[in-house]
């Protein structure tokens, strides 16, 4: 096993994505010598999506000084070492007791996107569907977890399709805008959906919009595109944010049945810094613009249906339309709030707290200052913890028998073992950090 201290700098892995802002625009570019290496150079033309700090085999983090080793590697060498006795299998734990007896992975993985366009309209299959497409296709499906996930706002304007719309907007979208109809294509479906507006009939519904052929839907789309460009909001039945998203969405992805899909039947969330929404498995959503943190369980696997681009990967429409929940709620459903984290002793630290038990979320931000006034102590978690810095610089000290010292700029990212306590200390200016964190 490599010797490491209790707390230690990380390399990151990026990924370019068609969504992705290009260039120096992105906030993943800006990250990117920090969490890459000093000598990373950004490419204007290059689309910079995703920051990856996990173990997940498509974008595994390493050691910042020795790049070879892996920190799934090093997990795997000292299972209770790097991810916690409350976690694994140890001597003072019996097997049945711990969280995640059989892994040796990170149990989350925490990313940073910077969006300039629609994500696919995508689900992320629970643990019993996750491992059954697994065993079907493990090339495209290649873990068997399940993928519930938070996303928070690290500036203003972020926006988001999650889940769908209360059924009586979407009933009314049905009875106004033509086009989704010709769509559909189904009286019986439309009919039965406007009476009873429950899940049932909203599946049917929705499912029979995501398999029509694309001649159909790709007329219906642009018959739509053209009705708002001469009528405005009335083309779309008087709703001037489903038009005016019917025209953006069209020019992103023309012809594409997500055109339809999204601005009808789901929510658009808006949430501005610090702001957060909570997406389980098996619920519809597409990221549309903006810079967040992101945090999921330790998957890769996703069901897109919609706004896929040419040589992306398979849609996989049918498994997506039953697989899905169809909860339908107003957006503030979606909504998770932070709130003091238990183990900040300054007040400086918030979490957001998912129904999981995968991960935590937190947010330390340090006003500048000396000594006291400009420090957070956070004591120990019980799992592994994983740090960003996002804004200034920080030093960062464990307070174990080695007190390991890091002073670390924006973008960089380190690893913080269980049972550490840290004193974080912003350095010539007001600092933030983001965290993953599996506390107990």
């Amino acid at each position: 096993m490599t010797s490491t201290a209790n707390i230690f700098r990380l390399k990151a892995a990026i990924q370019n994505y068609d969504w992705g802002k290009q260039g120096s625009a992105s906030l993943v570019a800006r990250y990117a010598r920090g969490a890459m290496g000093d000598d990373y150079e950004v490419d204007e033309d290059t689309h910079y999506a995703e920051i990856w700090m996990g173990t997940h085999q498509n974008g595994p983090a390493s050691l910042w000084g020795d790049p070879q080793t892996s920190l799934h590697g090093l997990a795997m060498s000292a299972p209770r070492h790097f991810l916690g006795a409350r976690l694994t299998v140890s001597p003072m734990l019996a097997p049945e007791h711990a969280k995640f007896p059989h892994s040796t992975h990170v149990p989350f993985l925490f990313k940073v996107l910077s969006i300039a366009r629609a994500l696919p309209l995508q689900a992320h299959p629970d643990k019993h569907l996750g491992e059954k497409l697994h065993r079907a296709d493990p090339a495209q499906f290649v873990d068997a977890n399940h993928k519930p996930e938070i996303a928070v706002a690290l500036a203003d304007g972020f926006r988001g399709f999650v889940g769908f719309r209360p059924p009586r907007a979407i009933a009314e979208a049905l009875a106004r805008v033509p086009e989704l109809r010709e769509a559909v294509a189904d009286e019986r479906a439309l009919t039965r959906f406007a009476d009873a507006q429950d899940s049932d009939a909203l599946k049917t519904v929705f499912t029979r919009l995501l398999a029509a052929p694309q001649e159909r839907v790709a007329r219906a789309v642009a018959k739509l595109a053209d009705r708002i460009e001469r009528q405005g909001a009335q083309a779309a039945g008087g709703d001037e944010q489903a038009a005016q998203l019917v025209l953006t969405l069209h020019a992103q992805y023309p012809g594409d049945v997500g055109v339809l899909a999204a601005p009808f039947f789901m929510n658009l969330v808006a949430l501005n810094r610090g702001e957060a929404v909570y997406i389980g498995a098996d619920e519809a959503h597409a990221y549309l613009e903006g810079d967040i943190i992101e945090c999921m369980a330790v998957s890769d696997n996703v069901l897109n249906a919609a706004f896929v681009p040419p040589g992306s990967g398979p849609r996989n429409t049918a498994v997506f339309a039953d697989a899905l929940t169809y909860t339908a709620r107003p957006p503030a459903h979606w909504a998770l709030a932070s709130a003091p984290y238990k183990n900040s002793q300054r007040g400086r630290t918030a979490a957001f707290d998912p129904p999981l038990e995968e991960f935590t979320v937190l947010w330390t931000r340090l006003p500048a200052g000396e000594g006291e006034e400009a420090e957070e102590r956070l004591t120990r978690a019980e799992g592994p913890t994983i740090g960003l810095v996002t804004r200034g610089t920080v030093e960062f000290e464990e307070q174990g028998p080695q007190r390991t010292a890091l002073r670390l700029a924006e973008g960089a990212v380190l690893f913080v073992k269980p049972q550490t306590d840290v004193v974080l200390r912003s350095v010539g200016g007001a600092a933030e950090v983001w965290w993953a964190t599996c506390v107990e």
